[in-house]
C-alpha cells in the first residue's frame, strides 16, 4: 500500500515537473526581433489601441524588441523578452501605432531597450490627462505626450553646474631696469603687481 502511494506520488512529481518546464519555456520563448525606429516621432500605447492611455512618446533611433504585428499594431518590448520574469511582462510591454522600422541583425546585445525620448524641460507645464498620460501643450497648441514620470515629479531637471576655468601661470616678462625680462609668475596671465 505505500509503495503504491509512494509510486502515484512520483508520477505527481515528475507529470508536474513536466508541465512547469513546458510552460516556463513557452513563455520565455517569445520570437523577438531587434528593431531600431525610422518614424520622427512616435507613441507608445499601453494596449493595442490609439484611444488607449500613451506611456511615452519615443522619436527617431529608439530601439525596441519586437514581438508580433497584428493589423496596423506592433507589440513592443522595453526589456529582451527572453530574460523578463513570468509575472513582469505587462511592466516591459506596449504597442507601436503604424511604426516604421528596420531590424537589427547585430551589434546590439543589451537586454534594455534604447529609448531616445523627449528630454524633460523645467520650463514646460506638464499635464496629466484623464487616462493618465503626461503631456504639454507645443507651440501648435497640440498636446505633445512625453514620459509619464515627468507629472509624476519622478524626474528631476538635470542642472549643469558651470565648468572651472583651468587656471594657469606664467611669468610676467616684463623689461627690468637692468634690460632683461621679469621672472616673476604670474597666475592667469599678464603682468606681475611691480610692472
Amino acid at each position: 500500500m505505500i509503495i503504491k502511494l509512494l509510486w502515484k506520488f512520483k508520477i505527481v512529481i515528475i507529470f508536474l515537473l513536466f508541465v512547469s518546464c513546458a510552460s516556463s519555456s513557452k513563455i520565455n520563448s517569445l520570437e523577438t526581433k531587434i528593431i531600431q525606429i525610422e518614424n520622427e516621432e512616435l507613441k507608445l500605447f499601453s494596449k493595442a489601441d490609439t484611444n488607449s492611455l500613451i506611456a511615452n512618446t519615443i522619436k527617431k533611433g529608439t530601439i525596441l524588441f519586437l514581438s508580433s504585428e497584428e493589423n496596423d499594431y506592433q507589440e513592443v518590448y522595453t526589456r529582451n523578452p527572453k530574460y523578463i520574469s513570468q509575472g513582469e511582462y505587462e511592466k516591459y510591454r506596449y504597442y507601436l501605432h503604424k511604426s516604421k522600422y528596420k531590424s537589427i541583425t547585430s551589434n546590439y546585445y543589451s537586454l534594455n531597450a534604447k529609448l531616445i525620448e523627449l528630454p524633460f524641460d523645467p520650463k514646460k507645464v506638464y499635464l496629466k490627462g484623464s487616462r493618465g498620460g503626461c503631456y504639454y501643450i507645443n507651440s501648435n497648441n497640440n498636446k505633445q505626450y512625453v514620459n509619464r514620470n515627468y507629472c509624476d515629479g519622478k524626474i528631476t531637471p538635470q542642472i549643469s553646474k558651470p565648468k572651472k576655468s583651468k587656471s594657469y601661470s606664467s611669468t610676467c616678462g616684463a623689461r627690468t631696469q637692468s634690460g632683461g625680462y621679469c621672472k616673476r609668475k604670474v597666475s592667469g596671465g599678464g603682468r606681475c603687481y611691480q610692472h
